[in-house]
């Protein structure tokens, strides 16, 4: 069963299972200052109430994967509100990441 996660109506990520699973282009939406990954904070909430207890961000961008346990991302993470929001942010380096997943070109 997937659910979708949304924000003013738009699907930001959805729910499988136990994971929320999120796309995004990390030159844009990775924080900088300090290396982050931030995410609406009702979001997370949301996807807690639907039985969510690992979070997935793959970067569109490289193919990579970083993935983290959602109470880490509560407990561990700084609040921001950047003009996006109020926004919940975890550090790089609390996120486990895989390498970049290969897609193979069809001719």
């Amino acid at each position: 069963m997937c659910i979708l996660i949304r924000v003013k109506n738009k699907v930001v990520g959805k729910v499988v299972g136990k994971l929320f699973m999120k796309n995004l282009k990390g030159s844009v939406h990775f924080l900088r200052v300090p290396p982050a990954i931030a995410f609406d904070y009702d979001t997370l909430l949301n996807a807690r109430k639907n039985g969510v207890f690992i979070v997935q961000i793959t970067d569109r961008e490289t193919n990579q994967r970083y993935l983290s346990p959602l109470n880490t991302v509560l407990e561990r993470g700084f609040r921001i509100n950047r003009g996006y929001g109020d926004q919940i942010a975890l550090e790089m380096k609390y996120w486990s990441h895989t390498e970049p997943v290969l897609q193979e070109k069809l001719f």
